[in-house]
């Protein structure tokens, strides 16, 4: 994770804290674990073209653990409420390396997570929305 992407979290931080969540961005670690089943899925079924949804991407370091699980077909939507953090990640999807081979078949929707709709069936949910957040 980079310092860029740290200070851009934590602007979002201090300045949309009820957007954000957190102080700073999922580690490495808590991002290959909610991949897991990802992961699982894509060695029982190579082949497979999945639908995956990213709930509250952030600045993308789940982002990241899900594009270098991907398949060569698989489709990721990934809803952010918050504007800055969607901006940040449509910026690093177009111009980061890890995103080159899987960056067209990922799609960043500005929009809180309960308006989310998917047009075809979805495989795989991974959501990292801050759930403290929201109201009952």
């Amino acid at each position: 994770m980079s310092i860029r992407e740290r200070f851009a979290f934590w602007r979002q931080f201090r300045g949309r804290f009820v957007t954000t969540g957190a102080v700073q961005p999922s580690s490495r670690f808590l991002a290959r674990a909610m991949t897991a089943p990802l992961r699982r899925r894509r060695q029982a079924c190579p082949d497979a073209a999945l639908r995956i949804v990213e709930m509250g991407p952030g600045t993308g370091a789940v982002t990241r653990a899900i594009a270098s699980a991907m398949g060569p077909a698989d489709h990721l939507d990934c809803y952010e409420i918050n504007a800055g953090f969607a901006e940040y990640l449509r910026r690093a999807i177009a111009e980061a390396p890890e995103y080159a081979t899987h960056g067209k078949r990922i799609e960043i929707h500005c929009l809180p997570a309960q308006q989310a709709t998917a047009e075809t069936p979805v495989d795989v949910v991974i959501c990292s929305v801050p759930l403290n957040n929201l109201t009952a």
